[in-house]
């Protein structure tokens, strides 16, 4: 149980954002918080395990639109030999109503690095499927996790 509960919060810590500095390519950036809300690990009888999450969670920017109010899905896989990864998707609600979805992936030998994809958004965040960064988690407490993210975000 307590290895289901480390990759819950490695995926947790995946849910969005390594310092602004290295990329200066982007055009956007900023912070995530989330929180678990469910989990449930199923072991393979390869010896991997599989464990599926949902979080709620925010997102904030203080370059581009992109902040708001969501939550995610995925799952981590790990195999026997600890390798693995991590990916989901995840939607947030800005405060005007408009949204945006994107999904992520992450190598469990990554430390917390990852990468997200835009796929879809609505109003303020229409042509969203063309954006695409990275993100870094920060830090973890129980259930919580934060992190850094950034990227270029399409308008």
């Amino acid at each position: 149980m307590r290895a289901s509960v480390k990759l819950i919060r490695f995926a947790i810590l995946s849910t969005f954002a390594v310092a602004p500095a290295l990329h200066a390519a982007d055009n956007c950036s900023g912070f995530y918080g989330n929180e678990l809300v469910t989990s449930e690990t199923m072991e393979m009888a390869n010896g991997s395990k599989i464990t599926f999450f949902t979080d709620h969670g925010s997102v904030s920017s203080g370059d581009s639109e992109h902040t708001g109010l969501g939550g995610c899905a995925g799952y981590v896989y790990a195999l026997a030999d600890g390798k693995g990864w991590a990916s989901g998707s995840c939607t947030r609600v800005a405060a005007n109503g408009d949204n945006w979805s994107y999904s992520f992936f992450e190598d469990l030998s990554a430390e917390g690095k990852g990468s997200w994809k835009g796929v879809t958004g609505t109003g303020q965040f229409t042509g969203n499927e063309k954006s695409a960064g990275w993100y870094q988690a920060t830090s973890m407490a129980g259930k919580m996790s934060t992190g850094n993210w950034g990227g270029t975000c399409v308008k």
